[in-house]
């Protein structure tokens, strides 16, 4: 049966472990850490590339997660990417908002998604999720366009820069992985207990499925 106290924790849980990735990226790779290294820029590492459809492409129960500007993914039945990837919201209220995911997905055309380029070490993503999630959207709302609704161009994060010290990136990337996959681990499992009840719950209510004999 559905627990939400179990989905509640895997919330807590996941809250706990960035708090943990931030103080990492405050202390050793901030613009204020002192950490020393060369500045570079995104897409040194990345590709860049947003989606072509509009918002009410979506499907229902599609196969793919489609993501829009919007915090919650919306489905779809076709995909433009497969892998690991930086999502970042390019307008709106939610500017800025930035997820990591991992599988096959497609794009609103207002939504911008970062892929490592081929010859770059693959678990180089898990540091500049980080970096760009704790970072770029202070500069993005400390920004002055003149606009009354930020939004994000493309320039935004291909020129996005950031302190390069390999040494201490590659000595920290394994922990940033891990509160990675961790963090989205626990929130497939927290889509999955949802789909659960949403599908047992109407069951339920008919008495299609009866749980009179359970003993408790």
């Amino acid at each position: 049966m559905f627990n939400p106290c179990h989905s509640q924790s895997h919330i807590c849980i996941n809250n706990n472990l960035e708090q943990q990735a931030d103080a990492l990226y405050r202390k050793f790779f901030s613009p204020q850490s002192g950490t020393h290294g060369e500045i570079v820029t995104l897409d040194h590492f990345c590709s860049i590339f947003t989606g072509k459809k509009n918002a009410n492409a979506s499907v229902n129960k599609g196969k793919y997660k489609f993501f829009t500007c919007a915090p919650e993914s919306l489905q779809i039945d076709s995909y433009i990417f497969d892998g690991n990837a930086i999502i970042v919201s390019g307008n709106g209220a939610y500017t800025g908002r930035t997820r990591f995911y991992s599988g096959k997905f497609d794009l609103y055309q207002r939504t911008y998604a970062c892929t490592l380029l081929q010859d770059v070490n693959p678990d180089y993503i898990f540091p500049l999720y980080w970096f760009v999630k704790l970072e770029l959207s202070k500069k993005i709302m400390g920004g002055t366009r003149g606009s009354a609704i930020p939004y994000i161009v493309m320039n935004d994060l291909a020129k996005f820069e950031f302190i390069y010290n390999k040494e201490t990136f590659l000595a920290y990337m394994p922990i940033f992985k891990t509160l990675t996959e961790t963090i989205q681990a626990n929130e497939f499992e927290n889509e999955n207990l949802a789909n659960l009840r949403d599908s047992l719950l109407p069951r339920l209510m008919s008495g299609e499925i009866d749980v009179s004999d359970i003993e408790l």
